[in-house]
């Protein structure tokens, strides 16, 4: 890029665009809410509030491995590259090393997301 001079019309042009990022991240940084996560016990009953809906999340524990039953509209995703999430017709199965596991419910229809701590 050429070396140019800046006349008054650029530097307007840079003030401006500064002024609307600074106002857009401290918007931002005050609108953030951030939910604290639900903690479950396995093989408890367990109702989390997600797109207006609540839904229960019982986690059925054997062992190594627990199931959650499927809801129509919501994805799970482990919060933990070592969990493996086994994706079947009717409920997610998840294998993990230690409790606690951390999951997160996202819903469908606004991306809603949900994190449940499912422990001992």
């Amino acid at each position: 890029m050429a070396a140019e001079r800046l006349t008054k019309a650029r530097l307007a042009q840079i003030l401006a665009m500064l002024t609307l990022l600074v106002i857009a991240f401290t918007w931002r940084t005050f609108n953030h809410n951030v939910e604290p996560k639900v903690e479950c016990q396995v093989n408890e009953q367990c109702i989390i509030s997600i797109s207006d809906n609540k839904i229960d999340v019982r986690a059925e524990f054997d062992g190594k491995s627990f199931s959650i039953p499927k809801v129509k509209g919501i994805r799970l995703q482990p919060s933990s590259t070592n969990n493996v999430l086994i994706n079947n017709n009717q409920k997610w199965t998840i294998e993990f090393n230690a409790l606690p596991v951390n999951v997160v419910f996202i819903s469908d229809i606004d991306n809603q997301q949900k994190l449940v701590s499912y422990t001992d």
